[in-house]
């Protein structure tokens, strides 16, 4: 039966000394206290994650700005790391995110409603109507110029890689201060079977990505750059990131603090030091970016986070749907193989997964309709609407497989044996 499977992967890597290896010495730990944001900020090394670097996409000129004269500031100190894994994944990114705004000023230009498209002829002879005649010819001649400019920014950023105003600030600042770790076969080998001992043990960070496509490992090599300089400068850290999953962060209501494995793990290397995880709206606030700044970034973080939630839900949702062991064996078992007592409880688990499912496609229904898809990304929506449509054909499928069992069981056991 399905449990009986559920968890032969992970138990033969459990380690049962794994705790000893998190905290190896408990009384350093007992006695160590974390310095202050106030008190480190000062003097402290400070480490760009992905999804900070794409942040100033959906930011204003102004914030730009000021992210510049903070970043140059700590440049200029020797202070402003990157790590390469970081780096990789915002060159990854950095093309979607450029399309996505262009697509964006294109349907906001689109959208644009030119009043006196259609004429009234009776009205023709009427000073006031032909005076908003001419005001919506002169919003059709405005709309056409907006769209032949964007056409323009969009050709230029399309032929010209590289030279948008965030590339370049990241180009003068950045380019000389990457964390590179080694990554000789060797070391890649050691990596991953350091990422599979953390993952079967939930060890920060990581671990909450396994579903990805490089099985989550992109979290543990920018960790493995942050410990490295870390070592190497002996210095406090504080680490920009808008990761707010729990393979990072403690969760109340959101983020509260950072995971104390990460912080002892950071004072093991650094000699003693400290490290603390802050968003960037947090970090532009530490070091005097002006008022208006931190705000923009606040309400871009919120509307990030719940572009994230929604995409994290639509990939926890996919192994129960798709790939579990459950619903494999409720669409394939031979159904004049199993006896009584199996086949109820064949379809008592095809009543359960069918009820996920119909809870799953209702709630897809109101996140269509609720959606701001100006919002998302191409990949995102795309993501939402493959969803939508997996779910509907899982829901048919089930439904079909549910009706097949109960028939299959009447006609063996009749009335009696009514489900």
């Amino acid at each position: 039966m399905p449990d009986e499977t559920k968890s032969e992967k992970t138990t033969d890597y459990l380690d049962q000394f794994w705790l000893s290896k998190v905290y190896p010495n408990v009384s350093e730990s007992f006695l160590f206290e974390q310095d202050s944001i106030e008190a480190i900020k000062g003097q402290c090394i400070v480490v760009l994650d992905a999804n900070v670097l794409l942040m100033p996409y959906r930011l204003g000129s102004h914030s730009l700005d000021e992210i510049r004269k903070v970043y140059a500031a700590l440049s200029g100190e020797d202070r402003l790391f990157v790590p390469g894994q970081a780096a990789r994944e915002f060159l990854r990114n950095r093309g979607n995110n450029i399309r996505d705004i262009v697509r964006t000023l294109h349907e906001q230009v689109s959208q644009i409603t030119v009043p006196a498209d259609k004429k009234v002829g009776f009205l023709d002879s009427d000073d006031k109507y032909q005076e908003f005649v001419k005001c919506s010819e002169q919003i059709r001649d405005l709309k056409k110029l907006a769209s032949e400019s964007i056409k323009a920014l969009s050709a230029g950023l399309r032929r010209d890689l590289g030279s948008d105003p965030v590339s370049k600030l990241y180009g003068e600042l950045l380019a000389e201060n990457v964390l590179e770790i080694p990554m000789e076969d060797h070391a890649q080998a050691s990596l991953v079977e350091e990422m599979e001992w953390r993952f079967n043990h939930s060890i920060p960070p990581g671990y909450k990505d396994r579903n990805k496509a490089d099985d989550g490992i992109g979290d543990l090599l920018i960790w493995k750059a942050i410990l490295q300089i870390g070592q190497q400068k002996e210095e406090h850290c504080i680490f920009v990131t808008e990761d707010a999953k729990g393979d990072w962060w403690v969760q109340s209501e959101g983020i509260f603090q950072p995971r104390i494995e990460l912080v002892e793990e950071y004072r093991r290397l650094s000699g003693g030091k400290t490290i603390h995880l802050l968003p960037l709206s947090e970090f532009l606030q530490q070091f005097g970016a002006a008022e208006s700044v931190i705000e923009e970034t606040k309400i871009t973080e919120v509307a990030r986070r719940s572009r994230e939630r929604k995409m994290t839900d639509i990939e926890n949702t996919k192994g129960i749907l798709e790939d579990s062991y459950e619903m494999n064996w409720i669409m394939k078992a031979n159904l004049s193989a199993l006896g009584r007592d199996s086949l109820l409880q064949l379809r008592s688990k095809a009543e359960e997964l069918w009820t996920i499912l119909a809870k799953r496609h209702s709630k897809n229904n109101g996140l269509m309709s609720n959606t701001n898809f100006q919002d998302l990304s191409d990949a995102e929506i795309s993501a939402i609407i493959q969803e939508k449509e997996n779910t509907q054909e899982l829901l048919i499928k089930l439904n079909h497989r549910r009706k097949e069992i109960d028939s299959y069981f009447r006609n063996l056991y009749g009335k009696q044996g009514r489900l």
